[in-house]
This record gives C-alpha cells, structure tokens and sequence, in this order.
C-alpha cells in the first residue's frame, strides 16, 4: 500500500530487522567513532545468506502481487546524564554499578523495538522496579540489580541522540516524516523513532553522578 500516494510504492513492503547476530551470516557492518573513544554500530549490507532466509520465510505469508524491498535498519544511540542519591547503608560504587547495569539491560535488544518511544519515565520506572531481573541475555547468570534498593532519589538530567538526527511523526503522511530535529533541545521528552530506527545506548559517554 502506498499511503502517501506514490505510486512507486505501490505492492512493495519495506523490510528492516535486528539481526542476532550481527555479521556475515546476516548484516554486516562498520564502526563510527563518537566522541570519547565511543564506536557505534553502522550497518551497511544485507547478505545474500540473511535475505535468502528472510524471502523463505516471507514466502508463504505474502500475497503474491507483494514484493520486498529491503532496508538498513538505523540503531539511535541515546546518552544519558544520571544522577543518584543513595540510601544511607549503602555505597555510591555499588549502587552506581547496579544502575548501570539495569540501564545497559533495558537497551537489550530483545526488550526494546523499531518505531519505539522512549521515554525517560518509563526508563526510571523499569531501574527501580526490583521485580524487573535479567535472565542472563546480556549477562552470564542472571542478575537481579539488587543494589538498586539503594537509590533513594533518581534524577534524569539530560537526554541526547549522538549519532542521528531524530525526526517526529507526520500522521497525516505516514511513512514520512517531518524534518524537525532535536538540535539544542535539552527537555526530557519523549523521542519517538522511524519505523526503521532502532534505541541503543552510548555507555561511554552516559554519566552518572552522586546526589548528596
């Protein structure tokens, strides 16, 4: 279908994935330098392999008239300045640590997807849920972050995208998008990313800070 009404678009479905892993088995890709010694990953090619697959797949669940075109997907790369105010009993070190890890577990792959909003509540909400645990995906065993009882205060000082330009919906003109990027905007908003975008986390340059 061709909401907006391009006629080149008509019959073709736009495909992107996540693939893991990443690769000569599926996407391969390159590294940019950010800033601070910061690599992100830049993918850069569908495999022959990866699409064979994916058309295999795709094939009995397709109306016939349809065909693929296939599309990078663009990881977005969020940074965060983070400040904690802590329990008494406890030490700043380990809960910093328990935190970091929490924030590094919601960027998983598997918890996160494309066309995603992110929010800066609903990240605050998922580090002090102590119910929230990993099951090993990112970690060799399963960890339950349980030195985040220690955060007595949470405090989201600044949220920026590194390496991209972030563009707001247009709902009358869907899939395009309005060129309106957040350049010196430093409010805690909601960022809502494309239908090819995908949220991952620039631990190198994220901050984290003691409250007292």
């Amino acid at each position: 279908m061709a909401p907006s009404g391009d006629t080149s678009e008509y019959n073709k479905v736009h495909i992107v994935v996540y693939p893991n892993p990443w690769g000569s088995a599926s996407i391969e890709t390159s590294a940019a330098s950010g800033a601070n010694g910061a690599e992100y990953i830049v993918p850069y090619n569908f495999t022959d392999v990866f699409k064979a697959d994916l058309a295999n797949y795709l094939e009995a669940r397709k109306i016939l008239t349809v065909y693929e075109q296939y599309e990078l997907p663009v990881l977005i790369y969020f940074r965060y300045d983070i400040g904690i105010r802590i329990q008494r009993t406890y030490s700043y070190a380990s809960v910093r640590d328990a935190v970091r890890r929490k924030l590094i577990y919601y960027f998983d792959p598997t918890l996160r997807s494309f066309n995603e909003q992110v929010n800066f509540r609903d990240l605050e909400n998922f580090i002090l849920d102590r119910s929230i645990v990993s099951e090993g995906t990112l970690f060799s065993d399963a960890d339950t972050f349980s030195n985040v009882s220690g955060v007595k205060n949470l405090i989201f000082r600044d949220i920026d995208v590194q390496n991209s330009i972030v563009y707001e919906p247009n709902p009358s003109m869907f899939p395009r998008y309005v060129h309106t990027p957040y350049v010196g905007d430093n409010k805690l908003r909601t960022i809502e990313l494309g239908v090819d975008q995908f949220p991952a986390l620039d631990t190198v340059n994220t901050r984290f800070s003691q409250e007292v």
